[in-house]
């Protein structure tokens, strides 16, 4: 998921130096990589615990930070989608 992030963001910004404007796109992209990081570390390094407490902390964080990525990735196509129509 982080390299279609990552892909994205070079694909708009060839589209931004091109047409010489702007979108929150790109920005919304990068925080939706790390947000995607922060779930793979959170999945990681619950596997590797053996405390049963912060196994589940670290299995909350994995899942709140996925599903909020996945919602931030569509709410960016939104605006791709959107802005690319003007």
């Amino acid at each position: 998921m982080v390299g279609v992030c990552v892909t994205t963001i070079g694909i708009i910004q060839v589209v931004i130096r091109r047409e010489q404007i702007h979108t929150l796109a790109d920005d919304l992209l990068a925080v939706d990589a790390t947000m995607f990081l922060v779930a793979m570390l959170s999945s990681y390094f619950a596997l590797r615990l053996q405390s049963k407490a912060r196994l589940h902390g670290l299995e909350r964080i994995a899942d709140a930070s996925f599903i909020a990525a996945m919602i931030l990735l569509t709410a960016t196509c939104f605006v791709i989608t959107y802005w690319m129509q003007r």
